[in-house]
């Protein structure tokens, strides 16, 4: 179940293993459904090789931005600068990873320091 724009109503029971159970006073819970997402960023395989793609849907203007792939310490293996337009942009990552875990964040106007999580086989 979703729940719709505006007030939603529930009663909570709580059932315990040995049979007792607890009902709850009523709950109001106002769900904004309006994103404030700017758009979309997704990595495509994942997990991959030495080629990758960044998928980033982008609702505001052009700007530019950095992609950084930083290894499980934290440390920096790879830095790219982009150019980001208005629509669907999809960015191919070319590069030498050993094997393992890492960590790809995009730094730009409207996605600032988002990350997701890539595995390198």
């Amino acid at each position: 179940m979703h729940a719709l724009g505006g007030d939603n109503y529930y009663r909570l029971t709580q059932n315990d293993v040995d049979g007792a159970s607890v009902t709850y006073d009523n709950l109001i819970i106002n769900a904004n459904c309006q994103s404030a997402a700017t758009g979309y960023f997704s990595v495509f395989p994942n997990p991959s090789s030495d080629v990758f793609n960044v998928l980033i849907q982008n609702t505001d203007k052009e700007n530019s931005g950095d992609f950084k792939i930083m290894d499980t310490k934290g440390n920096i293996v790879l830095t790219k600068s982009f150019i980001l337009f208005k629509g669907i942009n999809i960015q191919t990552i070319q590069h030498r990873l050993l094997p393992g875990i890492y960590y790809l964040m995009i730094d730009s106007l409207s996605h600032p320091n988002e990350v997701i999580k890539i595995s390198i086989q």
